[in-house]
């Protein structure tokens, strides 16, 4: 087995225990819903995207380059989002905490 094929699995391995615990105490953690999702939707693309890597790097007969691409070009998008929503709701609480209704 080559080397990468470990480290691919490890991260999936860790990608999708992330997504376990963000699916059971998530909605807790993230006080915007927008952020929860984009969350959400960012792991599960991390998690299809190595289990592509894995495939590939295991010599597997399986024709995933287009899933790969598109998974890799979405991650980065993804993580933008995820920022833009993380910042804008805590820009959110900070407005609340200096201007009370």
């Amino acid at each position: 087995m080559h080397p990468i094929v470990i480290l691919e699995i490890i991260s999936l391995i860790a990608t999708c225990l992330a997504l376990v615990l963000l699916l059971r105490k998530g909605r807790y953690v993230f006080s915007a819903y927008g952020t929860y999702l984009s969350a959400l939707t960012l792991l599960s693309v991390a998690a299809i995207h190595y289990l592509c890597l894995a495939l590939q790097w295991s010599d597997s007969a399986l024709n995933l380059d287009p899933i790969k691409d598109a998974t890799g070009v979405l991650m980065p998008a993804l993580w933008l989002g995820m920022i833009y929503g993380f910042s804008s709701s805590t820009r959110e609480q900070g407005s609340d905490e200096k201007f009370p209704h």
